[in-house]
């Protein structure tokens, strides 16, 4: 009878033993899993496309490795709007609700929704070419808001020199873009600017959507355009593939230089182009210094990149074209 008291008194002995090890595992687990972060960024990015991508991981990689030199943290909510506009507002709605210590918007259209969410929360934008003509800043140099950010305006001079030496002898160059975009706009006026100087002519195609495409391309064909300039046309940019589709399949086959390198990748014979992902990094710089360092967003101007272009060549884009790209730009791209 001891034996069998002793024995009841020892499974009593492990089963409470058991009980404070699950307990303690489970209030663990539960306090890992409500560990606050010191800061909260909500984003918002306008659709999925290679250079809005890489935008968006070179601000989430550099800004928590910044936070984690100084021994913070970050955690990101991370929003697709998938190139709907009421998808943007009703994003920055909710992030604006969840009070975010700061929101990242990637495009001009998210970005517009975000300031029109919030007067408070600060706002850095990236991928916007022209953040005044767009209401985001009142200047470039001094924002007067609580938004401020990077441009991706592209480098259009190089690029329109750039077609001048694809096609040497041109007289006219196309340009096309959605007419929706604004930014594209822009960039398609700079465009018209820097061919007249050097005395080429352009001729402007713009699109409502995609299913104008093939109609385009062949308009721009019709009217004798000898090289076409793509901006970094959100539309056009997720449809990449389907603008080179259009241009073999109706037989245009003519020369594109895109306004940024993933375009390029997919439909464009060459192009100078930026690099998206150290504009996700210069964004994450400003990011830093709003939410640890307090900064005033209000006065921080807008960042730019003004070097370090790369060219980019696509040579199988230029045979299934039946384009030969000139010696000068293959040793330039190699070099």
């Amino acid at each position: 009878m001891a034996k069998q008291k002793k024995t009841m008194k020892m499974k009593k002995i492990y089963i409470v033993s058991m009980l404070v090890i699950l307990l303690v595992a489970i209030s663990a687990f539960s306090f890992a899993g409500c560990e606050k972060a010191d800061y909260t960024v909500g984003i918002i990015q306008l659709l999925p496309h290679g250079a809005l991508d890489k935008a968006n991981e070179g601000f989430q990689t550099e800004l928590t490795k910044l936070m984690k030199e100084v021994g913070k943290t970050v955690k990101f909510d991370d929003n697709n709007a998938q190139g709907d506009q009421s998808n943007n507002g009703t994003i920055a709605q909710k992030l604006v609700n969840m009070n975010v210590d700061l929101i990242y918007a990637i495009a001009t259209p998210s970005a517009q929704a975000a300031a029109v969410a919030t007067s408070n929360i600060p706002v850095i934008f990236n991928a916007v070419t022209d953040p005044v003509d767009a209401g985001l800043v009142n200047s470039a140099t001094n924002p007067g808001k609580n938004v401020s950010g990077c441009s991706d305006m592209n480098p259009i001079a190089m690029q329109v020199a750039l077609m001048k030496e694809l096609v040497p002898t041109a007289t006219k160059f196309g340009v096309l873009y959605t007419a929706s975009e604004t930014n594209s706009q822009i960039q398609a006026n700079m465009v018209v600017e820097e061919a007249r100087a050097l005395g080429v002519e352009t001729i402007v195609e713009t699109i409502q959507d995609l299913n104008d495409l093939s109609t385009a391309l062949g308009n721009l064909k019709n009217r004798g355009a000898q090289c076409v300039y793509i901006p970094t046309d959100n539309v056009l940019a997720d449809a990449a593939q389907s603008v080179h589709t259009a241009n073999t399949t109706g037989g245009y086959n003519l020369p594109i230089v895109c306004g940024e390198g993933s375009m390029n990748n997919l439909c464009g014979v060459a192009t100078y182009g930026l690099d998206y992902y150290e504009l996700g990094v210069q964004a994450a710089k400003m990011a830093f210094e709003v939410l640890y360092n307090q900064a005033d967003i209000s006065t921080m101007p807008v960042r730019y990149q003004t070097t370090n272009f790369a060219l980019s060549v696509n040579t199988d884009i230029a045979q299934a074209i039946g384009f030969t790209i000139p010696q000068s730009i293959l040793d330039a791209y190699n070099n």
